[in-house]
C-alpha cells in the first residue's frame, strides 16, 4: 500500500513572514497578501522531509488554505524550489470557511472512508486548531515549528 503524506503550505513549507503585513491590523488586504507568495522563503527542514519522504515512493499531498486565486504562482514557485507532489489542494476563491472546517471538508472529500484514512501516514503542519482536526481522526501529526503569531492572523484563510 502507498502512503499519503499531507503537507500544509504557508508556514509548513514555506515562510510568509515577509508577507503578513498585508493583513495586520485593521485594513486587511488579502489578494496582495496572496500575490506576494512569489516571494516566500522556503523552510528547509519541510522541503527537506517532502522531498525525502517523496524519495521514498509516498504520495505527497499540499493541503493549503491558500486561495486558487495564486494557483499558477503557487505551482510555479513549488517547482523552482524543487518540492514534486501529487496533488495540490487550495481553497477555492470566495471561500472565507475557517482553515480547520476546510481542511476537514478536503479530508471527507479526498479520503472519505477509513481505508483512506489509513493510508495516510503522516501530516505536517502549523496550526494548531487544523492539528487537533487530524488527531480527532487518529492521523499521526508534526507540528511544524514556527515563529508566526497565529493570533494575529484574524482571518479564517490564515493558512
Amino acid at each position: 500500500m502507498k502512503h499519503t503524506v499531507i503537507f500544509d503550505l504557508d508556514g509548513t513549507l514555506c515562510d510568509i513572514t515577509h508577507r503578513l503585513h498585508f493583513i495586520q491590523g485593521d485594513k486587511k488586504d488579502w489578494p496582495a497578501f496572496y500575490q506576494a507568495c512569489v516571494d516566500d522563503i522556503p523552510i528547509l527542514h519541510s522541503f527537506t522531509m517532502c522531498q525525502i519522504l517523496k524519495s521514498w515512493g509516498c504520495w505527497i499531498y499540499i493541503i493549503t488554505g491558500r486561495s486558487r486565486e495564486v494557483e499558477k504562482q503557487t505551482k510555479a514557485w513549488l517547482s523552482e524550489n524543487g518540492i514534486t507532489f501529487d496533488k495540490l489542494i487550495m481553497r477555492p476563491e470566495k471561500n472565507y470557511q475557517p482553515a480547520v472546517e476546510l481542511k476537514e471538508t478536503f479530508l471527507k472529500q479526498y479520503f472519505p472512508n477509513l481505508e483512506d484514512l489509513h493510508r495516510i501516514l503522516v501530516v505536517f503542519e502549523d496550526s494548531d486548531p487544523v492539528i487537533a482536526m487530524y488527531e480527532s481522526y487518529g492521523i499521526p501529526y508534526f507540528k511544524v515549528g514556527s515563529h508566526l503569531d497565529r493570533t494575529e492572523i484574524n482571518n479564517p484563510d490564515q493558512t
